[in-house]
């Protein structure tokens, strides 16, 4: 038997039974899990019992919430069943790395990441960020019907900054200024977060990715960090809607997704460059990469590390540590630093929202 506990980060996932669109459904773990002929399951679930009955719970990242729900787990003396899931990289939060790691595991029995430089650390597991890709392609996209006039080249991400080492956030950027000088014409951008009255080529927040998509021929697929193995949804969305991606991210991204399906932002000396190469590019070159994203995307049934069987696989190998391992303790002087900790956010949280509220007044 295999029962899981998601705790949420968003009470919407327990409502919609569902994680967010760039993890895979819950249902393609619950089918695995069913297909076993036991009792194993998931919930994504604050239920008491449920954390009591499961043999794991699992948080997703730290939230000022995250606390209440932590401390309910250590009142029934579950700690020995805590995961933490390092889902983000460093750029997106600052405990992901090696010394935060180390942080983490003195309230946490494991953690699982997809970054191999941690899996060094005693009680850290490789886990993927998981993709549930099939379901979203759409083979008419890849139709000879599609004539449409398309624009060059468009971008989807957020406004964020960061002064990790490696962050990708200033190369989107500068991406944007470069266009927004010298080919406006040529460029749409979206996302959250930027100034409408600073960027002439900004388009407005995106609903759905792939609508946006299929007005272009080409989309910067920029991961939030260069590292290996860092491959997020940014260009799986792109193969699944029909757009050829220019990639910049995990080094070893030809692991994972064949080199004929994207071009290497890498291999260009400056931006003038790749916009030359994107813009000369002929209908002839242009149509053999779209016909080898419908080959590899049509005859790949999942990219077995993104896949939910692969997820819960390594749900099984850190269940047989537990069975082989000591049972593990939050010691008390940890237990104080968390109160402490909460009692300090909270205070910071209440003085930000008064302000807030004033500034609205």
């Amino acid at each position: 038997e295999l029962k899981i506990v998601i705790v949420p980060t968003d009470l919407s996932w327990i409502s919609n039974r569902d994680y967010p669109e760039k993890w895979m459904r819950l249902k393609d773990i619950e089918n695995i899990l069913r297909g076993r002929g036991d009792n194993s399951w998931i919930r994504i679930s604050l239920n008491e019992a449920d954390f009591i009955e499961g043999d794991f719970i699992i948080f997703i990242g730290w939230y000022h919430w995250s606390y209440k729900v932590y401390k309910r787990v250590l009142k029934h003396k579950l700690q020995d069943k805590l995961i933490y899931w390092m889902l983000e990289p460093e750029v997106v939060d600052k405990r992901h790395n090696k010394k935060g790691a180390e942080k983490i595991l003195r309230r946490f029995k494991y953690i699982m990441t997809w970054n191999q430089e941690l899996l060094s650390i005693e009680r850290v597991f490789k886990q993927n960020i998981p993709y549930n890709w099939k379901d979203n392609v759409d083979f008419g996209i890849y139709s000879d019907v599609d004539k449409r006039e398309k624009l060059l080249l468009t971008n989807i991400s957020g406004n964020k900054s960061s002064d990790v080492e490696g962050e990708l956030y200033s190369e989107r950027e500068k991406l944007i200024k470069w266009f927004e000088k010298n080919h406006p014409d040529d460029f749409i951008f979206y996302g959250n977060g930027w100034d409408k009255n600073k960027y002439k080529t900004y388009g407005g927040n995106c609903g759905e990715k792939r609508e946006v998509y299929h007005n272009f021929k080409f989309a910067l697929s920029i991961e939030n960090k260069s590292a290996k193995d860092l491959v997020s949804e940014k260009i799986i969305d792109c193969l699944t809607a029909g757009i050829v991606p220019v990639y910049m991210g995990a080094t070893n991204i030809e692991e994972y997704i064949p080199k004929n399906c994207f071009i290497d932002y890498n291999q260009f000396k400056n931006i003038e460059e790749l916009y030359l190469y994107l813009k000369n590019m002929d209908d002839e070159e242009y149509t053999k990469f779209r016909n080898d994203i419908k080959k590899f995307i049509s005859t790949t049934d999942e990219i077995a590390v993104f896949s939910a069987k692969e997820w819960v696989n390594s749900l099984e190998v850190i269940l047989k540590a537990v069975n082989e391992s000591d049972k593990f303790y939050v010691s008390y002087l940890e237990k104080i630093k968390i109160d402490l900790e909460y009692a300090i956010l909270s205070i910071k949280l209440f003085f930000y929202k008064l302000k807030n509220r004033r500034i609205i007044k």
